[in-house]
């Protein structure tokens, strides 16, 4: 019963890498969603129903890279009190 609730030591550390790519790919996604739909209003008529509608996406698409700095800094803060928390359990052993 007791491996049933042993805990994994590294914590979040363990996760580390899938929330780099995690950050990478949503990055990725983004320029190439911004690249796409500029490329699709290029095409559209000023003025006309898809044209606002594009506007309207690329302006909402666009504020999503405003808050990746805080998004960054999040993991960069978790990451840290990972390493305290696995600093802390090593010295009380």
């Amino acid at each position: 019963m007791k491996n049933l609730f042993k805990k994994n030591k590294t914590g979040q550390l363990g996760s580390l890498q899938n929330m780099v790519i995690s950050l990478v790919v949503i990055g990725f996604v983004l320029v190439i969603g911004l690249t796409l739909m500029t490329k699709v209003q290029e095409e559209q008529t000023s003025g006309t129903a898809a044209y606002n509608a594009s506007t309207e996406t690329i302006t909402a698409m666009a504020e999503i890279p405003d808050w990746f700095g805080i998004i960054v800094l999040a993991v960069i803060a978790v990451v840290i009190l990972g390493i305290i928390a696995l600093v802390r359990r090593a010295g009380t052993q």
